[in-house]
């Protein structure tokens, strides 16, 4: 009877370490990229990895106010993202909420000199041909229907 116990447990733990597996999220090069860019952003802004406390409920506009009056960093927005959000973040790196923001609503960081912008993330699947011929195809598509 115990040994049974003893291989159902075992059973249940192997196959929690397979799911565990499946659930994890794949890598992502481009967060990877987003990681090193706040890594060297942090070798000249330190404050970057200094813990703080942030709650927000409004637009993405209100928590770079915020943000940046928290941490004193400089971080803009930009004006073509209209989310609203819900945040609370506890004893938490600025660099490790800017991230989550990134993941959580597909954004993407820029940096020029000590400022930080949160932009829309580019299409990432398509290639600059595909891009400059979808472009041409809707230029077309246009000009057809105008005539």
């Amino acid at each position: 009877m115990v040994k049974s116990y003893y291989c159902l447990l075992i059973v249940v733990l192997l196959w929690g370490l397979g799911t565990q597996e499946a659930w994890a999220q794949p890598n992502n090069p481009r967060f990877d990229v987003l990681e090193q860019d706040l890594a060297t952003y942090a070798v000249d802004y330190p404050r970057i990895d200094k813990e703080i406390d942030i709650s927000i409920t409004g637009s993405l506009q209100e928590f770079a106010i915020a943000f940046s009056k928290e941490t004193k960093l400089n971080l803009t927005i930009a004006p073509s993202i209209q989310q609203q959000i819900v945040t609370n973040f506890a004893d938490t790196r600025p660099r490790d909420i800017l991230l989550h923001l990134c993941r959580f609503y597909e954004l993407d960081l820029t940096f020029s000199g000590s400022i930080i912008s949160l932009i829309h993330t580019a299409p990432h699947n398509q290639t600059n041909k595909q891009k400059e011929k979808a472009e041409n195809n809707h230029d077309k598509n246009n000009n057809t229907e105008e005539n």
